[in-house]
């Protein structure tokens, strides 16, 4: 199987894995607990739990790698992009995994430093 064969399923799977794991986010966030509204108090004991944590997290990865693909798509459909295919992929990485870092960071530092 090719290269882009690859970046074609993973696309396909990040976009089943988005609508699961934001189907979870919506869910915990407005629908388990409809009385409540949503607080920071609310948000920072949900970041406490590991599980929760991992969502978001996938859910930032997820949504990086399936926009980032995306992006990376559009470009080599191009014909005068389609020579730099390895460039554009490495950049797209590169962008991708500052963001994730970056991103995974805010979510860390959310869950740990909040004071109520």
């Amino acid at each position: 199987m090719s290269r882009n064969m690859w970046f074609w399923w993973a696309q396909r799977i990040s976009a089943i894995a988005l609508i699961a794991l934001l189907a979870v986010h919506l869910w915990v966030l407005h629908f388990s607990h409809p009385e409540s509204t949503v607080t920071l108090g609310n948000v920072h004991q949900r970041l406490n739990t590991f599980r929760f944590l991992l969502v978001d997290y996938l859910l930032l990865f997820m949504a990086l790698f399936h926009g980032l693909n995306g992006v990376r798509n559009i470009l080599l459909d191009h014909s005068r992009f389609a020579s730099r295919s390895r460039t554009i992929t490495w950049a797209l990485t590169v962008v991708g995994m500052v963001f994730c870092v970056y991103g995974g960071a805010a979510l860390w530092y959310a869950s740990q430093f909040v004071s109520l």
